[in-house]
């Protein structure tokens, strides 16, 4: 008797490898997106919170704030990214992938560290996973 696996046999098992392999790369990708997203989130937040309590505490007597671009974020001394200290910047560059949308910055001013502009932060990785960060006038961040 000859032992050995058919050509059908074959066939079964490379087409349940591959479905199985499938599956996992997606879920491992979106689980990729999901872990990077909540980085990003966290991130934000904790700069935009550095930038409100360096201005609540006088530090260096200046309002401090937080600049977006396409994907990253500049906390900075100054009333604006523009008229900024240079020396005290702290960049965050995210990955390609992360797309940051709303104020282009976000500044926070002495003394009750009131926000200049207010807003909503839209970070988006891939199609379907989003979260945003909305500043109101009085300084206040909430991350919804």
């Amino acid at each position: 008797m000859r032992r050995g696996f058919t050509l059908i046999e074959l066939l079964i098992v490379i087409t349940f490898s591959l479905i199985l392999f499938g599956m996992v790369a997606l879920f491992g990708i979106s689980s990729l997106y999901v872990q990077e997203l909540d980085r990003t989130v966290q991130t934000i937040r904790n700069e935009l919170m550095s930038a409100r309590d360096a201005t609540l505490s006088g530090r260096d007597g200046s309002s401090w704030g937080v600049a977006f671009g396409t994907s990253t974020a500049v906390l900075f001394k100054g009333t604006t990214y523009g008229s900024r200290d240079t020396t005290y910047d702290l960049l965050h560059p995210f990955a390609p992938r992360i797309a940051i949308t709303g104020p282009s910055e976000i500044v926070f001013s002495p003394p009750f560290g009131n926000a200049t502009a207010t807003g909503t932060i839209s970070i988006t990785v891939g199609a379907d996973h989003d979260a945003s960060i909305t500043v109101n006038r009085y300084g206040m961040i909430e991350v919804q």
